[in-house]
């Protein structure tokens, strides 16, 4: 294929662990200190465990424990005192939230709470290290805080007088979340003695839950809202409605379908994107829940009936499919698609006594000229041999960072239990793909990051099991 596979130690990495005696629960990857370099904070039992990054990477043991008194509380940092240096260290649990600030030494808890509530708990999170519920919406360099309560959105602000006081926002749409189950269920013809025939049910769950989209839909740098209405942001408290055919011109959704905006060419307008949710099977055409994408360009200040480009991919993966992939500026697509046939007695076969999966992995490049191309510009037919329980969570195709720092996004693929694959992208090269590497990933692996630790342009791979998290820094 014109590229060449590598061993684990081709690539130079800087190895770093960091092991706890009790189980990770929740955790957070931010510059907290504000020296340019992520940290790492981490809650085991009842304590955050902080830990700064320093020229070595991170130390063995934590550079500070914050006490919580609450388990299974989520956490995040935020701007909510500029007053304190570094970023304060909130806790969000059924009671409220809880904020530690930087008494120029240690993080101290301050009495009470800083927004006290009870508080409906978020019942879905986007996994480890990734908790987010404090964020500027109105870029006035302090932070908003985001409380789910009695089926609204919160939106706590400072006043005049510094104190926090919650705004409730209606949510009146409903977002579709599709996941794949499966369950081993025994035949129901006598067994092979001593052997046990188990039979397989696919079972897609395709469920509706509130959602709220926050985003800057008219350039003025606030975040406005999106639910079953649009709400423009006059000020951090007052949102005023108008009629969201402003936005997308009436461009009509089925039933099943939803409706996002992303500047796709950076032309500094909103262009839409429309979702159709796709059960198994339909059409005969896949084992797994897929999306239609269709994309409509918005051109001198309108969008026209027909989309001007349409993708599809499969929908059991948590990666965003729009991705600049090559740094120019705008968004690439990328579609997954299982190239199991539900008719094939082949593919099932290998399926069930294998668990092995025949995926195509494509990447259509945004022309600023053509747009998307009819073919993809980088495309890899692969196998991934996990169980179905395990795959169905995830399936483990990433191309969110850039290893090697040569300004083009790479491809990591978890082809198996043990290991991870790195597809090196390069413009120059044989189908962008200059080489591969295989990378060995710990045992009781619960889930990876990708993100560029260090600062210095290349992303570090962070792996994370249930006590500990290890790093590998691109050098």
């Amino acid at each position: 294929m014109g590229f060449s596979f590598l061993p684990s130690d081709a690539q130079i990495w800087k190895k770093n662990e960091i092991l706890l005696s009790e189980d990770i629960s929740d955790g957070l990857i931010e510059d907290i200190n504000k020296d340019g370099k992520k940290d790492l904070l981490l809650i085991a039992g009842n304590f955050v465990n902080i830990f700064f990054q320093n020229e070595r990477g991170f130390s063995g043991i934590p550079d500070e424990r914050v006490y919580y008194d609450l388990l299974g509380e989520y956490i995040d940092v935020g701007e909510v005192d500029p007053l304190s240096p570094g970023l304060e260290l909130l806790g969000l649990s059924e009671k409220g939230v809880k904020c530690f600030h930087n008494d120029g030494s240690h993080y101290v808890e301050r009495p009470g709470y800083l927004v006290s509530a009870k508080v409906d708990m978020p019942e879905y999170m986007l996994g480890p290290l990734v908790s987010d519920f404090a964020f500027d919406i109105n870029s006035d360099g302090q932070d908003e805080i985001f409380l789910l309560k009695d089926n609204k959105i919160h939106i706590c602000a400072s006043n005049n007088l510094g104190q926090l006081i919650a705004f409730p926002i209606d949510i009146a749409d409903k977002l579709l979340i599709c996941s794949l189950q499966s369950k081993a269920q025994i035949e129901t013809r006598p067994p092979t003695k001593g052997v046990n025939n188990p039979s397989f049910l696919y079972q897609p769950s395709i469920r509706e839950e509130n959602f709220i989209f926050l985003q800057d839909f008219n350039s003025d740098g606030r975040l406005d809202l999106a639910s079953k209405g649009l709400h423009l942001q006059e000020s951090k408290s007052l949102f005023r409605s108008v009629d969201p055919s402003s936005i997308d011109s009436k461009i009509p959704i089925d039933k099943g379908s939803f409706k996002f905006y992303l500047d796709i060419d950076r032309d500094g307008s909103l262009d839409l994107i429309l979702i159709e949710v796709k059960d198994i099977f339909t059409q005969n055409i896949n084992v797994f829940p897929f999306a239609k994408v269709f994309i409509y360009m918005k051109k001198n200040g309108r969008f026209v009936q027909t989309p001007d480009f349409f993708q599809k991919t499969i929908l059991v993966s948590d990666q965003p499919p729009f991705v600049d992939v090559d740094g120019d500026g705008d968004l690439d697509f990328i579609s997954v698609w299982s190239e199991i046939t539900p008719g094939s007695k082949e593919d099932i076969l290998q399926v069930l006594l294998e668990s092995t999966w025949n995926f195509a992995f494509r990447c259509y490049l945004f022309n600023k000229d053509k747009g998307y191309s009819i073919r993809p510009d980088i495309y890899l037919q692969t196998k991934i041999k996990q169980d179905i329980s395990q795959l169905s969570m995830e399936i483990p195709f990433d191309i969110s960072g850039d290893i090697d720092g040569n300004g083009t996004h790479d491809l990591i693929i978890r082809k198996d239990s043990e290991s991870v694959y790195i597809y090196f992208l390069d413009l120059k090269a044989k189908k962008y793909i200059a080489m591969v590497k295989r990378l060995d990933t710990p045992v009781d692996l619960k889930g990876y990051q990708i993100v560029d630790l260090d600062r210095n342009g290349k992303s570090d791979l962070l792996f994370l099991t249930h006590n500990g998290v290890h790093i590998y820094f691109s050098i």
